[in-house]
């Protein structure tokens, strides 16, 4: 046997039991991780463009001038789409996957959680709390 084929075969393998050994076992924390991640992914990659304008913000709804203002002003509508978005897509899939191991959590909750995982600063996560009733009370 070749050293290519046996290199091939090896290489085949690892790839076929590191994607067995990802799936944390059933209603741990780290599934529960692992589900929101599965959910989240998909979003975070669809609504790069709001979420790189949310991380840009740090700092500036602190002490906001006219720049920050016109900012905030063009993105509002993308941004309160990005939280729809999440309410109607993301957060039942999250819950049903979470359901199973009777561990509901807050939607606002899993949004500013995932918002934190994408670097964006915490000032800017409360100001995205705030519009938590568009996501919570749906």
């Amino acid at each position: 046997m070749s050293p290519f084929a046996k290199f091939s075969g090896a290489a085949i393998a690892l790839v076929l039991v590191s994607g067995c050994a990802t799936v944390p076992e059933p209603c741990t924390a780290d599934w529960v991780d692992y589900q929101i991640e599965q959910v989240t992914r998909p979003f975070i990659v669809e609504h790069r463009r709001e979420l790189r304008t949310l991380r840009d913000l740090a700092g500036d709804l602190e002490n906001p001038d006219i720049m920050t203002a016109f900012r905030l002003a063009g993105q509002a509508d993308n941004i309160v789409m990005m939280v729809e978005d999440f309410r109607d897509t993301a957060v039942p899939d999250i819950r049903a996957a979470v359901a199973q191991c009777d561990q509901p959590r807050a939607a606002t909750k899993l949004l500013a959680d995932m918002l934190q995982r994408e670097g964006v600063d915490s000032g800017v996560i409360r100001w995205i709390e705030a519009l938590g009733v568009l996501v919570d009370d749906a």
